[in-house]
């Protein structure tokens, strides 16, 4: 891995090389939860973050360069009652160039944590934009004492020899994790980390067999992508490997490992997905087959029906409803393929990766509080029509709510469509659309007497002038 750095500041933090704009917006965060066994202190569960520097607002740091952070918080609740609550800050180095932050800041959390079913948020705030982002991600611990079972699969981005023992410090060696589990075309190596326990209480002293290998969404082990170790059964048992990915087809897989006992029936099993150089965040290559659709499980179907809602029909809602209700794969998958086909019949997976993109963008973005950024106003108005060509944000305005015009200059066979969207509960990233010129959307032509309507002297919202005292219209502030 090239240009590693740690930098420290009440915790180590790793900045990975990381390639993109430093305007590279919104804010930005990768979480990955893990659960962990330790004979000694039980059980406990590891939070992995990750965070592009390039998505962080930088600025001024006593005259020495400049910096930026985040202002992080983790909260895990069970069914009744919050188990691990830590708030904390991560932040850069001091730089003195922010043309190029090319490295990510990464970082682990631990927690005890009792066998059980779990929910983890994560929030980040960006220190100067106060942009926040707010990850909602189960978890699950069910390890004991007695039974043999696997740790969660670490996916590892590099690993050396510790210096100094530190949070990636795992038996001298550190591990950085791949908090997202992408490899795109330049890392042609994957490896993994994982711990396998209680193995001495099911095989005695013989010595057990474990294999890591790549399959496909669909089970179905890729040829050369096999291998096996012999394991003397220890309480706790570390598990390490790698492959070269340079000849592994684009694709969604399976990283897996098993265990076979003495009379060679499998006794333990565990397996994490990745993504070869198909990742929505990074990649427009398509050479994925339509069949590929059955790679998806039925969980992740019934999700998606939701994702689909800004673009479907009164009639399409209507049927996604019915079969979430029934929870029938078969059926739902055939709706989500006949879903695309109808819209691209030529190449219905190519137009659904391009949504998906769409999609994994607005959840990131425009996500506030518990609502999904695809239920979102402006998330929804991504979905529909893609990206706008121009975004004017005005959060500080005096005598006006916060507010967004976006322009597309080219929507359907409309020219210069205005979209305006503003937040007036204050509370971040609560935009509401207001008025917009597209067809078939919301039209207000009061819209900028709701903008101002907190300093309307007659408290009115119905007048369709805007007083000179406000400056500069803000229907003027669209690109010619």
């Amino acid at each position: 891995m090239n240009n590693r750095r740690i930098w420290s500041n009440g915790m180590l933090l790793l900045l990975i090389a990381f390639h993109s704009s430093m305007h590279a917006k919104p804010l930005v965060i990768f979480v990955n939860n893990l659960s962990f066994h330790s004979p000694v202190e039980g059980n406990y569960t590891e939070v992995h973050l990750k965070i592009p520097a390039a998505t962080l607002c930088f600025e001024s740091y006593q005259k020495q360069g400049y910096a930026a952070g985040a202002e992080m918080e983790i909260v895990i609740t069970g069914e009744s009652d919050t188990v691990f609550h830590e708030a904390f800050m991560l932040t850069t180095p001091v730089i003195k160039d922010t043309t190029k932050v090319d490295f990510d800041l990464v970082d682990i959390r631990r927690a005890r944590i009792n066998k059980g079913h779990y929910l983890v948020y994560v929030s980040a705030i960006d220190h100067k934009s106060r942009k926040k982002v707010l990850i909602t991600s189960p978890l699950q611990v069910q390890f004991n004492d007695k039974d043999v079972s696997f740790s969660n699969i670490m996916m590892v981005d590099t690993f050396y020899i510790s210096p100094a023992e530190n949070v990636f410090t795992r038996s001298d060696i550190d591990y950085i994790p791949e908090v997202n589990n992408y490899y795109s075309k330049d890392k042609i190596r994957i490896s993994m980390y994982a711990e396998m326990y209680n193995l001495d209480q099911t095989i005695g002293a013989e010595d057990a067999r474990v294999r890591i290998y790549i399959s496909d969404m669909n089970g179905a082990k890729v040829p050369g992508f096999i291998k096996s170790k012999t394991l003397h059964p220890q309480k706790v048992n570390i598990i390490t490997e790698g492959f070269d990915t340079k000849n592994l087809p684009d694709g969604i897989y399976r990283l897996n490992i098993d265990a076979k006992g003495n009379t060679g029936n499998t006794i333990a099993v565990k397996s994490v997905v990745f993504y070869k150089n198909v990742s929505p965040f990074e990649t427009k290559e398509r050479n994925i087959a339509i069949h590929s659709f059955g790679a998806w499980n039925i969980r992740q179907l019934s999700d998606f029906l939701e994702y689909l809602a800004p673009i479907s029909t009164a009639d399409e809602l209507t049927e996604a409803v019915a079969l979430k209700k029934k929870s029938d794969t078969a059926a739902i998958r055939n709706y989500f393929i006949n879903f695309w086909k109808s819209r691209d019949r030529k190449d219905p997976y190519d137009l659904f990766l391009d949504y998906f993109e769409r999609v994994t963008y607005v959840q990131a973005a425009f996500k506030s509080g518990f609502t999904q950024g695809y239920k979102t106003d402006r998330g929804a108005a991504v979905l529909r029509y893609g990206k706008p060509d121009y975004i004017a944000p005005y959060i500080d305005e005096e005598g006006a709510y916060p507010y967004e015009v976006w322009q597309y200059y080219k929507l359907k066979a409309q020219n210069n469509v205005r979209f305006i969207f503003y937040n007036p509960s204050g509370i971040n990233n609560e935009y509401v659309l207001l008025h917009s010129d597209a067809l078939g959307e919301p039209k207000n032509p009061n819209w900028k007497q709701y903008i101002y309507y907190k300093v309307n002297t007659d408290n009115r919202s119905d007048h369709n002038t805007t007083p000179n005292i406000y400056g500069i219209h803000p229907d003027d502030r669209v690109k010619e």
